[in-house]
């Protein structure tokens, strides 16, 4: 029953792949050097599909070239292909032997990168140790002993961190307030304008996620005044599974006005509505348009951007801001266009939410996707640059000491209350017995004439005339009036 049932299964599968068109073995990216780009929809596993390629030579070739693609990012490979490679010569010119690694081996490298002012030379020490384990060499104890020599030396006194240049994104609103020619660019560079660089500064992006956006990837809820972007290319999300990160307006423009290009809401309405002009003119289709680029090439706006034009674009357009800013930047840092790199706008965006926008730490490392604590290192010197910080923390001190104190005479009052509640429970009990005697007391069992002597049985105790007036209640032979002469 179980064989039947799996031959079914199988040919299920195989119906399936005749009508589906075969899937590519070999991965997919945007660009060269870009990550893998993931399908719209996660494939289903196939038992007739993985037969397949196992009984193919060609196909496992195939296959083989994959696995080993998707191992590391391609920029990874490439910069751990390139340490490994300077391990070996370095050894080599010193007329060692690289492999297996020594005592000796490692030592000798290690001065010659620290000579040569490698701030990261361990990391190369790392990766020829990966080498030399993957040759199939052991790595004995004394080796892991000996690597923490070099550790400490290529880490000590290198000074501070080189970082990205800071380009304050209230710099793209105040010069863009004025309508801007786009900056000469080549035809591989941007189409679209320097609001742009006020998008992706209000998202911290990455310049892959700025490359990897798509039209589709913009949603805009106007009502609300909100965009949310969808975004599936992410470095620290190898997997694919992607993220969504949604700002509002933040200049309070009017409706039908033109905002800031800081303001992440009508920052995205320029750059999006001027690159679909640009589709349009291209006579595409919807879902052509829907899967084009936001940031396109000016020769093929549906052509995504490389990093190095990226790059470009972004000193040229600095260039040309600080030109016409110049006399205007007051308090603001003059940037340095020699160190602006792909990550300038990601650490210019995420000191701005705290800066200006009063973020903390939890949000911006949210807002920006780090699975590391590099945000720390934004945070701390844009708590560093804000001269309220102090203000802030005095006063941040004094509402805690109110709190407590408050807090304190909360209790005090709770203790009280709790009295009261005790007390008010003894006084009620005992008012409940008073009001049973004069109960008791206003309906006696029996009453006595008083000129008579006689003695008359008054009305039950539950009677509905002890309701009413005392005047009238009377005896239970119904002769006599209570109220009457007693």
């Amino acid at each position: 029953m179980v064989k039947e049932e799996l031959r079914s299964e199988d040919e299920e599968e195989k119906e399936e792949r005749k009508a589906a068109p075969p899937t590519p073995i070999r991965v997919e990216r945007g660009r060269s050097m870009g990550p893998v780009m993931p399908p719209e929809k996660r494939a289903r596993g196939s038992t007739a599909r993985a037969l397949e390629v196992a009984g193919s030579e060609a196909l496992m070739a195939e296959a083989r070239i994959n696995l080993a693609e998707l191992v590391y990012a391609k920029s990874t490979a490439a910069s751990k292909e390139a340490k490994g490679k300077l391990f070996v010569q370095i050894a080599e010119a010193r007329n060692l032997q690289p492999f297996p690694i020594t005592p000796e081996v490692m030592m000798e490298v290690a001065a010659v990168l620290r000579a040569a002012d490698f701030s990261s030379g361990f990391q190369y020490l790392m990766e020829a140790k990966q080498l030399h384990i993957r040759i199939g060499h052991p790595w004995p104890e004394n080796l892991e002993v000996c690597m923490q020599d070099p550790d400490r030396a290529l880490g000590r006194a290198l000074g501070p961190a080189r970082k990205a240049e800071e380009v304050r994104p209230v710099l793209w609103a105040e010069w863009l307030k004025k309508p801007k020619t786009i900056p000469k660019r080549s035809a591989i560079q941007p189409s679209v304008g320097p609001d742009v660089w006020g998008l992706a500064s209000a998202f911290l992006l990455r310049e892959v996620e700025l490359a990897h956006l798509t039209m589709e990837d913009v949603v805009f809820d106007f009502d609300k005044r909100t965009v949310t972007l969808g975004l599936s290319m992410s470095k620290t999300d190898p997997s694919g599974r992607g993220a969504k990160r949604t700002r509002a307006c933040n200049c309070k423009a009017r409706s039908g006005m033109k905002g800031l290009m800081d303001c992440p809401y009508h920052a995205a309405i320029e750059v999006v509505g001027t690159q679909n002009e640009e589709l349009k003119r291209l006579d595409l289709t919807e879902d052509q348009i829907r899967k084009a680029p936001v940031v396109g090439q000016k020769g093929g706006p549906q052509l995504m951007v490389s990093k190095e034009n990226m790059v470009a674009a972004l000193k040229m357009d600095v260039a040309q801001m600080v030109e016409e800013m110049e006399g205007r930047m007051e308090g603001v840092p003059r940037p340095n266009l020699s160190q602006i790199t792909g990550h300038t706008l990601r650490r210019s965006g995420a000191k701005d939410a705290v800066r200006r926008h009063q973020m903390p730490l939890a949000m911006v490392q949210w807002l920006g996707r780090w699975g590391s604590e590099a945000v720390r290192g934004y945070v701390e010197e844009a708590l560093e640059e804000m001269p309220e910080t102090e203000v802030q923390l005095t006063t941040w001190q004094g509402l805690t000491e109110k709190a407590l104190k408050l807090n304190g005479k909360q209790q005090k009052l709770e203790q009280m209350v709790e009295e009261v509640r005790k007390t008010a429970k003894g006084d009620c009990e005992e008012l409940k017995g008073m009001i049973e005697g004069i109960k008791a007391a206003a309906t006696p069992p029996m009453v006595a004439n008083r000129a008579t002597g006689m003695v008359h049985a008054t009305a039950a105790k539950d009677s509905p005339q002890w309701k009413e007036s005392p005047v009238l209640w009377t005896t239970r032979c119904g002769m006599w009036r209570l109220g009457g002469r007693w």
